[in-house]
């Protein structure tokens, strides 16, 4: 009996066997396809890290471009606000020797204007005769330059 016992538990520890090879097979597979899903998601990961690492590089260099933009931006705004004060300058220069030009102008046509009035005066007070030229001194009022 004890070897009917032994016996028994020989063909039971064998299918223990049986079905403890097989667990340790499944497990070395579930092993294997975990190792391969990690290899996986590791390359995966690396392909990830790559293309951030160009993203921000490209973003760098566009950054250094907007940056190098902007600085040329405000020399140019500079120099064109440099541009429009030497401008403004030259115009109020301007204006104002045109304002002198004008009141010597004004001056010089009051002068003639007196002159004209102590001219005609003098020629109706009777100082010159009928058919007579001007004095070398006076202008003839047809030869005023008219202004």
């Amino acid at each position: 009996m004890v070897d009917r016992l032994y016996s028994a538990l020989a063909v039971e520890c064998g299918c223990v066997e049986g079905d403890l090879a097989k667990e340790q097979k499944a497990h070395v597979n579930d092993l294997a396809a975990a190792r391969s899903v990690q290899e996986a998601a590791t390359q995966a990961l690396q392909v990830e890290k790559v293309a951030h690492q160009d993203a921000a590089a490209a973003w760098s260099r566009q950054q250094q471009e907007m940056q190098v933009e902007l600085a040329t931006l405000r020399e140019r705004a500079a120099g064109v606000e440099h541009r429009a004060t030497d401008l403004a300058s030259q115009l109020q220069r301007l204006h104002e020797q045109s304002e002198r030009e004008i009141a010597q102008l004004r001056e010089s046509q009051a002068a003639t204007a007196a002159l004209l009035r102590q001219l005609e005066a003098r020629r109706g007070k009777g100082d010159g005769k009928v058919g007579e030229k001007p004095h070398a001194g006076r202008v003839a009022r047809g030869d005023l330059p008219s202004i």
